[in-house]
């Protein structure tokens, strides 16, 4: 493809509300050639691209992990598919580099990042909160001293004491209210 055809194919892509499926041609050869960006307009063609391709990577929202996988397993894995960059897919989410980085690196609790930028990339990468939620490190919380015997027991027994902190609950409510704000209830429900 030319860089004039390039540029239209693009801006027409992310004008669109409902783009088409792009066939396995047309990703390669967009992907082949970086277009020489003439204007602002067209300066955004690429990042929503890029936000378009990853966005239909999974088709079906991810609602299970494997075991110890992190955000940044799930982002490394999807930019492998694409062959997109770090710097392409903070260019999509209007983010720094830096964001990229530190999620992929997996070395900070994800609570650490700001809930609605975590938000832009669980909607990018279609990742239901709940998978999110298993990525948080729980801890034991041990309930007030019961009495009553057998029953007591029972229910003690049966009780969830791995929870998340009160500072993780928080955050990940905060995602949740930011996915809802952005329309994206089915990464929720």
């Amino acid at each position: 493809m030319k860089d004039e055809k390039l540029i239209k194919y693009l801006s027409e892509l992310a004008d669109t509300a409902n783009p088409r499926q792009l066939t396995d041609e047309e990703i390669d050869a967009l992907l082949a050639s970086e277009p020489e960006i003439e204007s602002d307009r067209d300066e955004n063609a690429w990042p929503k691209f890029v936000a378009t391709v990853l966005s239909g990577l999974h088709p079906e929202i991810i609602r299970s992990k494997r075991k110890n996988a992190t955000l940044g397993d799930f982002l490394k894995e999807a930019r492998r598919l694409t062959n997109f960059t770090q710097e392409d897919v903070a260019a999509a989410l209007g983010k720094d580099v830096n964001f990229i980085q530190l999620i992929e690196a997996g070395s900070l609790s994800l609570s650490s990042f700001d809930a609605n930028d975590t938000a832009d990339l669980v909607s990018l990468i279609r990742i239901h909160s709940d998978v999110l939620e298993e990525m948080l490190p729980k801890q034991l919380h041990l309930p007030p001293k019961r009495s009553g015997g057998p029953a007591g027991l029972s229910a003690f027994i049966n009780e969830d004491l791995m929870k998340l902190s009160k500072h993780d609950a928080e955050w990940l409510r905060a995602v949740r209210r930011a996915l809802r704000s952005r329309e994206q209830g089915d990464l929720i429900d």
